[in-house]
């Protein structure tokens, strides 16, 4: 996928930039490969479902962020690839599908209030529905519709973990710390792409910055848990 606008550098300047970037999504995608590892060992011994929709969630942002930054056609699936057309949408709508699900498990939504852990899973669920749609419908059909949403999601995530924070859930705050840079950088990045703002780098380092943190600081508290 090609992401408007688009910004041209002088040889140098293109460099210059272009080792940056390397060195950012380098350092990025190494620390969401071993959180996902992680996760993914650490569920085969515990068979804890929060560990396994927090490994997807992690692999499901990689394939999200490695389509935005353009090292998923350069080093991963190629040039040719499916992924190269569908994989931006479809890495946003699995990425907002497993961290719902994780979310629930998470701060024990369905022992605490059952009635928004359901709907918290009703809406999560619309997002994996829509994969099929993003699989068979051109990205400028559905991104628009990918992007409300998401915008409408981020807004849900801060009022349900807001709500448990001020009932005492002790993990939601956690997650709160988490996503909170996470959730930031994503409203900014979709405003971007919906002309609502100038859209530049330091955007889309936010978004992937918050992604990184916040599962290092996500999976750290799940690891506290494991030993409460």
């Amino acid at each position: 996928a090609l992401i408007f606008p688009m910004n041209f550098h002088v040889t140098n300047g293109f460099f210059a930039e272009e080792f940056k970037a390397q060195a950012f999504y380098g350092l990025f995608f190494g620390m969401m490969a071993v959180l996902a590892f992680y996760n993914g060992y650490v569920w085969l011994f515990m068979r804890d479902g929060a560990y396994l929709y927090n490994m997807a969630f992690i692999l499901s942002a990689m394939l999200y962020q490695a389509s935005i930054s353009g090292f998923g056609s350069q080093y991963l699936w190629g040039q040719g690839s499916f992924l190269n057309d569908k994989g931006y949408g479809i890495g946003i709508l699995a990425t907002i599908f497993f961290a719902g699900r994780f979310a629930v498990r998470f701060i024990d939504l369905r022992n605490r209030v059952p009635a928004l852990a359901k709907f918290t899973d009703i809406t999560v669920s619309i997002f994996g529905l829509l994969l099929l749609p993003a699989v068979v419908l051109p990205e400028n059909q559905i991104l628009p519709v990918i992007y409300v949403m998401e915008l409408l999601i981020c807004l849900y995530a801060i009022g349900a973990l807001l709500h448990q924070c001020m009932t005492g859930n002790y993990w939601a705050r956690y997650l709160m710390a988490g996503w909170s840079v996470l959730i930031t950088g994503t409203l900014f990045f979709v405003a971007s792409q919906m002309g609502w703002i100038a859209h530049n780098v330091l955007i889309e380092y936010i978004h992937a910055a918050g992604l990184a943190l916040g599962n290092v600081m996500v999976t750290s508290a799940l690891a506290a848990r494991m030993q409460r």
